[in-house]
């Protein structure tokens, strides 16, 4: 044993700078081959996405951020090829904690490997250190909520009362956003709508100009609201009414006048449907003894059916004007010749042994300017004539407008008839009576 202990050592003693130098050399050997086969090498990583903490540092002071520029981070890592090679942005976390935000706003940005153990292998050199935001006040506002309606309901319909679940919200954000917003309102669709409207709507942000803020932006007290929007009737019904009565015995009605013949009517369909005219009571419209033109307006609300209305409150009152004028008596001599003989008896004829025929005319002052008493007609009825001389009623046939108010009659003579001279002598006969009665 002894000797076998000399023996190592004198193979470990003997010799031992030269052996030194040779296992010197051995590793400068095999380091050179390392180096040559994975080297140190140096790349860049970019669009590391940055993530912000920490923001109830802001949020307990009713602040918020936003970022200014780029939200990704840049670095360098250095390391053996085997290590950098295969390493990309994904392989890196980079935050940036509000809470060690400068005064100037910089908040210092951190990048680290998602796996720890390269921080032993590859070394990170920084080039995006810091990034910039702004910040602003965190405010809340009340905001009415109103209904937007878009289209129009189907035709003969039309909107009436609006009623929202929430006209009022809250809306807590930046005070920027909340400068932005015009109108909060809920967009409901009426679209060929023939009955009621009942749902619940998101509640909708806009800007002046029509465009729509992100409500992810804000926090609001209520996203949605109920809303009901009622669908009414319209159609128009024919006024009906009577005038009644007749004016002073001495008038007439020369017109009549009313402000509307139909009356456009809204209200719920049902009822609506239902209703096909409006009838004024009997008495409304009564001239009995009038000797003026007369005025009468009704109330059109009161008469109708419960349930329906009237569309354009202006129309509300129905107004007629009856124009009532006085009549003139005049006195007229009607001509002779315009006789006409009826039922005269068969084998006779008839002779006007009246000198003058007088009728008394009732009418318009602008009618007597037109009444030509010379192309009047008047009639005498023969029937049942029994003596040869008598006296007959005389029928009229005058225009509209005019009225005989005196009973009038003529005197006739029935004669036989006969020759010629006969018929010569009654007709002397009838001239010796004129010449007598006047």
């Amino acid at each position: 044993m002894k000797k076998f202990l000399r023996v190592v050592k004198g193979i470990l003693t003997e010799n031992i700078l030269f052996k030194l130098g040779s296992l010197v050399f051995a590793f400068l050997v095999w380091l050179a081959v390392v180096n040559v086969n994975d080297p140190e090498i140096t790349k860049t990583i970019n669009a590391i996405p940055i993530e912000v903490t920490d923001p109830e540092a802001l949020t307990r002071q009713n602040l918020e951020y936003n970022l200014i520029g780029e939200n990704v981070a840049q670095i360098t890592i250095t390391g053996k090829r085997s290590k950098v090679s295969n390493l990309s942005s994904s392989d890196f976390i980079a935050k940036a904690p509000l809470s060690q935000m400068s005064k100037v706003y910089s908040v210092p940005v951190y990048v680290e490997f998602k796996n720890a153990a390269y921080q032993n292998y590859v070394i990170i050199n920084q080039k995006t250190k810091t990034i910039q935001v702004s910040v602003e006040s965190v405010v809340t506002k009340e905001f009415d909520v109103t209904i937007n309606t878009e289209g129009q309901p189907f035709t003969g319909y039309e909107i009436g009362q609006e009623i929202i679940g929430r006209d009022k919200i809250d809306i807590t954000g930046r005070a920027s956003v909340l400068n932005l917003i015009n109108k909060v309102c809920v967009d409901v669709d009426v679209s060929d709508a023939t009955r009621d409207i009942v749902g619940k709507y998101d509640i909708k942000l806009y800007q002046a100009d029509g465009e729509e803020i992100d409500p992810s932006k804000v926090s609001m007290s209520s996203q949605r609201t109920k809303v009901k929007i009622e669908i009414l009737m319209t159609k128009s019904i024919l006024i009906n009414y009577n005038i009644e009565g007749e004016p002073d015995k001495d008038c007439t009605v020369t017109d009549v006048e009313n402000s509307a013949t139909e009356l456009k009517v809204i209200g719920k369909p049902d009822d609506v449907s239902k209703c096909e005219n409006i009838t004024l009571p009997k008495g409304t419209f009564d001239i009995s003894g009038k000797i003026r033109t007369t005025t009468i307006t009704v109330d059109l609300e009161k008469y109708l059916p419960d349930g329906v209305k009237i569309y354009d409150s202006e129309n509300r009152k129905f107004q007629v004007v009856i124009t009532i004028e006085k009549m003139v008596t005049k006195m007229y001599e009607l001509n002779k010749e315009n006789v006409k003989w009826t039922n005269v008896p068969e084998g006779y004829q008839a002779a006007l042994l009246s000198s003058k025929i007088i009728i008394n005319v009732k009418a318009l002052p602008d009618n007597h300017n037109m009444f030509d008493v010379n192309r009047i007609n008047f009639y005498v009825d023969l029937s049942g004539s029994t003596k040869e001389i008598d006296e007959y009623q005389v029928s009229f046939s005058l225009p509209d407008g005019y009225e005989v108010i005196n009973d009038v009659k003529a005197k006739v003579k029935i004669l036989k008839k006969e020759t010629n001279e006969e018929t010569q002598r009654a007709s002397e006969i009838e001239s010796s009576s004129e010449a007598t009665e006047r």
